[in-house]
């Protein structure tokens, strides 16, 4: 049985895909730890996953604005003494990260202690993160047609995204009765990840009628904490009453 330590909160794209490469390997006998942040999505997220372990780590994501920079350096000093005392008591025997500002605290004490250090990235165009980290991994997964400049061919493997075990196939009549939409209506869906992008959900807002009058409903995830209205009904003339949505977050 094999000890390993996931890193990675911070966003859903990085813990979805953790919490599922964790169901995996507990299926087959190996003890998985979690590390997510602190954030809003990491704490709704894992409150369906009683049974794995998951431990909150501090952390702050990169920015070149001079105070916000500054505490991203201190909140990685105060991540890389969290990670070493967490290295002590897990003594994991591999370490894999997802990207973002949770796997650099991470992986350095990791690296210098020896650990095997593998890398994930789900994204077509690799984060800045994993730029850095990959020369530190010895494994590197991309997506499949995904290059990583600069990176050793012999360390990088093209996967796909692993996905939850509660991702099923289903008819697109039932999931439309089960959100709520009319069978037969056209739908646009808008999805800017687990955190949303402000850009679609203004782009939705502005042009919510005018798809409406040519009978196309919107159903837009917008991410949490965005202040948007959860149902809009568009009055048309040639549609009647068209019906679209703003919804926060989805767990699935």
């Amino acid at each position: 049985m094999a000890k390993v330590l996931i890193v990675c909160g911070g966003t859903g794209g990085h813990l979805t895909p953790g919490i599922a490469i964790a169901e995996a390997l507990s299926a087959r006998g190996h003890a998985c730890t979690l590390v997510v942040s602190r954030k809003k999505v990491d704490s709704r997220l894992i409150q369906n996953y009683p049974s794995m372990e998951f431990i909150e780590a501090p952390g702050a994501a990169f920015s070149f604005r001079p105070l916000v920079f500054l505490r991203f350096l201190w909140m990685q000093c105060c991540a890389c003494i969290f990670a070493i005392h967490l290295l002590s008591k897990k003594k994991p025997d591999l370490i894999l990260g997802f990207g973002g500002f949770l796997s650099a605290g991470i992986a350095l004490p990791g690296f210098l202690r020896g650990i095997p250090f593998a890398l994930h990235e789900a994204n077509r165009v690799v984060g800045r993160s994993n730029r850095l980290l990959s020369r530190l991994a010895d494994r590197v997964f991309l997506p499949v047609g995904v290059q990583l400049k600069g990176g050793r061919a012999v360390r990088i493997l093209h996967v796909g995204l692993p996905l939850r075990k509660e991702f099923i196939c289903m008819k697109k009549e039932v999931a439309r009765e089960q959100l709520g939409i009319h069978p037969s209506e056209k739908l646009l869906v808008i999805f800017g990840g687990s955190q949303g992008a402000s850009s679609l959900n203004e782009w939705a807002q502005v042009n919510c009628q005018a798809l409406a009058e040519k009978g196309v409903s919107i159903y837009c995830l917008t991410g949490l904490r965005k202040e948007l209205p959860c149902e809009v009904v568009s009055d048309t003339d040639s549609f009647g009453s068209v019906r679209s949505w703003f919804m926060p977050f989805s767990d699935t």
